[in-house]
């Protein structure tokens, strides 16, 4: 009984790893390590570590760019591709919502990748408007489409 137990405790860690740490610490380590220091993260990351931050964020960003190099290729993994790693963690957080709470035969559930899609749209229209700050941009709609695509593609229907 307790090993039945053990291995369904790890199947829903192992789980919980995939679906949301690993998506959202990966999106995190990207945005953090390789970006500019002139975020909001920046100054709390200086506050809490001090003037040393300032050395460790130098020595990120140059290793961002020596492993990964500047250009397209740069620019999607450091800015578009946290986008859909967080993205992917929310769809699959709404997914397993909507499965507790309204069931796989509603028509929420039906109808999840169209409410994924709408929620992937929402940040770079409200950026297009002039709603929300930052610069709206295809490539972090087109990344998170293809993450509403993947928690619709490997969650059950039935």
């Amino acid at each position: 009984m307790a090993l039945v137990v053990g291995l369904s405790m790890a199947r829903t860690l192992r789980r919980v790893f995939l679906k949301y740490i690993l998506p959202i610490t990966l999106g995190g380590a990207f945005y953090a390590s390789c970006r500019t220091p002139v975020l909001l993260y920046e100054r709390l990351a200086l506050f809490l570590f001090g003037v040393r931050w300032l050395g460790v964020k130098a020595t990120l960003n140059s290793a961002c760019l020596s492993l990964i190099g500047e250009g397209q290729v740069y620019a999607l993994i450091v800015y578009s591709l946290p986008n859909a790693l967080w993205h992917l963690a929310l769809c699959y957080f709404l997914e397993q919502g909507l499965r507790s709470f309204v069931g796989r035969a509603s028509f929420a559930w039906r109808f999840r990748l169209v409410w994924f899609l709408l929620l992937a749209q929402i940040p770079d229209l409200l950026q297009w408007a002039g709603y929300l700050s930052g610069v709206a941009d295809l490539a972090d709609v087109l990344l998170a489409v293809v993450a509403s695509v993947i928690v619709c593609a490997t969650t059950k229907n039935a």
